[in-house]
């Protein structure tokens, strides 16, 4: 590759200099990427400085956290209130559980989980959200109200299900978004639920439990064995 000597007609030759002292360039000069002409410069070697919603600290790394934000169609993964996408599990076989771990960057924040969940255990089945490990039921109190036709019901829960995220009979379909916030200076953890079944149920719940630390890990638990079933989608959002 051939590089032609810079020159300049604003008076700021030295500045041409240098770059053409750095890079030996010369009229007619080919550039073969060793000794002054330099090997090839890798993008994981060039310094980025972190702005906005990059994280990362060199080219390479920035490159590939943009990729990570695009879907296989080519556009922006879409996010939820302006928030940032920070991970989206597709059930392809059967479990119980599934983890969100490694949540960090979020003091006195919050999440948004998006769920479209697909019962075809057999068993109505419930899907507790536990944060920070904890799925001990008694540790959590919701208020829900609840819709289905003309009538219309509030309940106030203490078991396993009243974190959940979706309240299931088998071979039904939901939709959920859960708002999940923290804040450790007051020990409160609140997630609020809004899910639709496709049997026509409506349902709004806020969940409450004592948490004095940020939210490390968000955990969705099925009440009966391989209870997530495949094609469930689970994409957290984090807020901003």
């Amino acid at each position: 590759m051939a590089y032609s000597l810079l020159t300049t007609t604003t008076g700021n030759q030295e500045g041409c200099d240098e770059i053409n002292g750095r890079f030996d360039v010369t009229v007619g000069h080919t550039h073969d990427g060793t000794a002054m002409n330099g090997g090839t410069i890798v993008a994981g070697s060039i310094t980025n400085v972190p702005a906005g919603n990059i994280t990362a600290t060199t080219v390479q790394a920035a490159i590939n956290e943009i990729d990570g934000k695009f879907s296989v169609s080519g556009r922006l993964s879409p996010t939820y209130s302006s928030g940032l996408l920070v991970a989206e599990r597709v059930v392809t076989e059967a479990i119980t559980a599934f983890t969100f771990s490694g949540l960090t960057g979020v003091a006195h924040g919050g999440y948004v989980l998006v769920a479209e969940v697909i019962n075809t255990s057999g068993s109505t089945t419930y899907y507790g959200l536990g944060v920070n490990g904890d799925t001990t039921p008694t540790n959590y109190s919701r208020q829900i109200l609840l819709g289905q036709g003309s009538t219309v019901t509030a309940q106030l829960q203490t078991t396993f299900i009243a974190n959940s995220i979706a309240d299931l009979p088998t071979g039904n379909v939901c939709y959920s978004v859960t708002e999940i916030m923290a804040n450790p200076d007051v020990g409160m953890f609140v997630a609020k639920t809004t899910q639709a079944r496709s049997d026509g149920l409506i349902q709004i719940g806020s969940s409450v439990k004592v948490l004095t630390a940020d939210i490390t890990s968000l955990t969705i638990t099925a009440t009966v064995s391989n209870g997530i079933c495949p094609s469930t989608k689970l994409t957290l959002y984090r807020r901003k």
